[in-house]
């Protein structure tokens, strides 16, 4: 009897060490999954992170090109507004309009 008593503690302590072992693989196991889906979550809020700064650095880029165009269409819009005010040029632009009409009237009295 004791002999049977012996071993089936020697069984009972085998299973007990059998199950610990199971269970410190299963425990290693789901901290590995957990560490690699913490990495994958990083991973992800990395790339997001990098995702966003790439569409902002192309806003920035592209309102700065816009406002530049802009700007140096009004300024050229404004020189030639100056250009065609000045005086200098007014007068130009009816003598030659005085012109024209004398030739048209030099050519209908021939």
């Amino acid at each position: 009897q004791r002999l049977a008593e012996a071993k089936a503690k020697a069984t009972a302590e085998e299973m007990s060490k059998k199950e610990l072992g199971h269970k410190a693989k299963q425990e290693r196991h789901a901290k590995t999954r957990n560490e690699e889906q913490q990495k994958l979550e990083r991973n992800q809020k990395r790339a997001r992170r990098k995702s966003r700064r790439e569409r902002n650095r192309k806003r920035t880029r592209k309102i700065r090109r816009e406002s530049r165009r802009k700007r140096t269409r009004d300024e050229k819009e404004t020189k030639k507004e100056q250009h065609y005010k000045s005086e200098q040029v007014q007068k130009e632009a009816a003598q030659k309009k005085i012109d024209k009409k004398a030739m048209k009237t030099a050519r209908l009295e021939r």
